[in-house]
């Protein structure tokens, strides 16, 4: 699946920007675990899931999730990698690693990985 397929699945066509809410459910997590990573209060997330506010930080997790289709079959299969306890985080989980330091060292991970490279 291309990146452009990635975007589509979190993009909101009526504002042009990508969807908090989508972004949690293509994650797995709930809206308030994710405003919790990017740094946002839960209930302005899950008013205004398309705020302006949240696309720069959101625009990293779906880079690395697209990034993350060239390693794995489908989307599922992410999921269960980042549940699963890695030894590069010393038995910790990928999503563990989101949760306590945020979006770059995730992005980081994949992109050890991937061996893609984040502009």
């Amino acid at each position: 699946m291309s990146q452009a397929a990635t975007l589509e699945l979190v993009h909101d066509p009526a504002t042009n920007r990508i969807d908090a809410k989508q972004v949690s459910s293509l994650l797995n997590i709930t809206p308030t675990e994710l405003a919790e990573i990017i740094k946002a209060k839960p209930a302005s997330l899950r008013r205004r899931p398309q705020s302006e506010s949240y696309q720069e930080a959101l625009a990293p997790l779906v880079q690395a999730w697209d990034n993350l289709r060239v390693v794995f079959p489908n989307d599922q299969a992410i999921r269960n990698w980042m549940r699963h306890p890695i030894k590069r985080l010393q038995g910790k989980t990928p999503l563990w690693l989101l949760h306590e330091h945020g979006v770059a060292s995730f992005s980081a991970l994949v992109d050890e990985l991937t061996g893609e490279s984040y502009p």
